[in-house]
């Protein structure tokens, strides 16, 4: 009997030893894990608008869900200003808004929803794609993300809504992916949402940024 107590007893502290250690891994490496995914997506802005000279991240704004009009926009939480809605970064040279960049999804992917981070300019033209999250399969639908494997990723820059932002095979002028057709249409579908959205909820360019140049310049 006292040695099951006993026994018992070290699985109880093990036990709370473990807790413990891992609570404090996951402290120490959630600020870190999150600091590398904002990072990451603050590269992915860089790639997919214009040159600028201002502070993008800096000067982001967070539109409320209710005024995009769709369901395919990326909602975020923004902890730093406490804000909730879709996080637009915009890109200005020289005191002029150049481009705005922002997230949508397709909830359409084969395997699960597909983030893409795209730049449009003030004329509505896409001015860069990427591809910051998907399950797509490997070797198939997963060559969405570079223009290497799916020529339809370069097709898309320059476009507006306008434009044919189809695929081929539903009788619009973007390659698809031989063997995964259902990644690119969700690609092309989650685009053209993006481009309604800027028409309809981003085409005026944001207030704050423009007042911070036209002050910084006086």
């Amino acid at each position: 009997m006292i040695s099951i107590n006993r026994l018992v007893i070290v699985l109880v502290f093990v036990a709370a030893v473990s807790a413990l250690l891992l609570a404090q891994l996951d402290t120490i490496t959630a600020p870190k894990i999150k600091q590398s995914r904002i990072d990451f997506k603050l590269r992915m802005v860089k790639k997919v608008l214009p040159p600028y000279d201002n502070d993008p991240n800096a000067d982001r704004e967070i539109v409320p869900l209710e005024a995009t009009g769709t369901a395919h926009v990326k909602v975020e939480v923004d902890d730093e200003r406490g804000k909730q809605g879709l996080v637009v970064y915009p890109a200005y040279k020289d005191g002029k808004l150049v481009g705005q960049a922002f997230a949508v999804t397709s909830h359409e992917g084969y395997s699960g929803d597909i983030d893409l981070l795209i730049g449009v300019d003030p004329s509505g033209a896409i001015t860069g794609l990427e591809v910051i999250n998907h399950a797509e399969t490997p070797g198939l639908g997963a060559k969405i993300v570079s223009e290497k494997t799916w020529a339809g990723k370069r097709e898309l820059v320059g476009r507006t809504l306008a434009d044919s932002i189809e695929v081929k095979k539903d009788g619009g002028q973007i390659d698809a992916i031989a063997g995964a057709t259902i990644s690119p249409r969700a690609v092309c579908k989650a685009v053209k949402a993006g481009l309604d959205t800027y028409a309809k909820s981003l085409k005026q360019a944001p207030a704050t940024a423009a007042a911070a140049q036209l002050g910084a310049q006086s």
